[in-house]
């Protein structure tokens, strides 16, 4: 829908709300279920976001189809849980060694089954690499940000207290050093970070 005002060029200052989808329609995402909008400069946002809206003016609203290339295209994120796949721990010797040869890592971004490496609850067996542990050593030794996408994470029953009071529960279970967030992280690293590496 589009409405009269201010043309959108990148250096437009934008609030907006949005709902973020996958193709097969699974949410990822959403500004109004955090009750407050989200402002950016336009050329700090994705690829699509930057194109897109540029065909409305302001209070109009638009339905964007964004293709990889123009999304987030290759993320810097961990999909892959704790045990059970390679994923995970391939990406931490791979974080580890960045760290250890003076590269800068700025943030971690754990999405879809990747939230499970922040679960406190998280108990291997004796002889076992502790994953969320080495995260949280990693956190503590490089500053290293644990992000931890909190749409993947309620689905997976990863909560933080704030969560768990609002459901009437009594603790929640996030890792220590991992934090709950949105997209918005995600992309921020993206705009900030010259590599993005996906496991």
């Amino acid at each position: 829908k589009r409405r009269e005002g201010e043309i959108l060029t990148n250096d437009t200052k934008i609030t907006v709300h949005y709902i973020g989808k996958l193709i097969d329609g699974i949410e990822f995402d959403n500004s109004y279920k955090r009750g407050k909008p989200v402002s950016l400069m336009l050329k700090d946002v994705i690829l699509g976001w930057q194109e897109g809206l540029k065909y409305i003016k302001k209070g109009g609203k638009i339905k964007l189809i964004i293709p990889p290339n123009l999304g987030y295209g290759k993320k810097e994120i961990i999909t892959g849980s704790a045990y059970g796949t390679q994923n995970a721990s391939t990406a931490f010797l791979f974080c580890q060694s960045l760290v250890k040869t003076k590269h800068k890592l700025y943030s971690v971004f754990f999405y879809c089954d990747g939230v499970l490496n922040a679960n406190s609850m998280t108990t291997p067996a004796i002889d076992e690499f502790n994953l969320v542990q080495a995260w949280q050593e990693l956190n503590k030794k490089y500053n290293v940000k644990l992000y931890v996408c909190s749409s993947a994470a309620l689905r997976r029953g990863i909560l933080d207290d704030e969560e768990a009071s609002n459901l009437n529960l009594k603790k929640g279970n996030l890792a220590f050093c991992f934090q709950l967030s949105g997209l918005l992280e995600l992309a921020y690293s993206i705009e900030i970070c010259d590599r993005i590496i996906q496991f």
